[in-house]
């Protein structure tokens, strides 16, 4: 069996800068065009996250106008219900009813799908805003204490 060996020709010095030159060209083209790209994403992301929880906030308003005024009731009920128990001679067919209309306990639960998106994927980095993060933080903040 014959070897046969192929005549390597001596590259000079012009031919390999060439290609140490062409080399980086792309390797830095690559870097920026994948931060061009996540940045396009992370604007995206931003949008998508400020939408939704616009969506939340009119949602937790609406509850809050429905739970609101039955609320206002029943703190009324209650003082009324302690006034009566106040007097000594006290209707009991009053009383009773206060008492029955007492025990209806409403609440607000409000809408955390997107904050908790937020949170668990780490997108206040996202927000360039940085007031509205901060706003974002209070309010969450607020419901959570309440």
């Amino acid at each position: 069996m014959e070897v046969h060996h192929h005549k390597v020709e001596k590259k000079h010095f012009k031919e390999y800068f060439l290609e140490f030159v062409m080399i980086f060209l792309a390797v830095t083209l690559g870097f920026f065009a994948e931060k061009i790209r996540e940045n396009i994403a992370n604007h995206k992301r931003e949008k998508e996250y400020i939408s939704s929880y616009v969506e939340d906030l009119a949602g937790d308003l609406i509850t809050n106008n429905v739970v609101k005024p039955r609320m206002m009731a029943l703190v009324a009920n209650y003082d009324s219900l302690l006034d009566l128990l106040k007097t000594p001679a006290s209707n009991v067919n009053h009383l009773y009813s206060l008492v029955a209309n007492s025990n209806h306990m409403w609440s607000f639960v409000r809408n955390d799908r997107t904050i908790l998106q937020i949170k668990n994927q780490g997108g206040y980095s996202v927000i360039r805003n940085k007031q509205l993060v901060n706003l974002i933080i209070l309010y969450d903040e607020t419901i959570d204490t309440s």
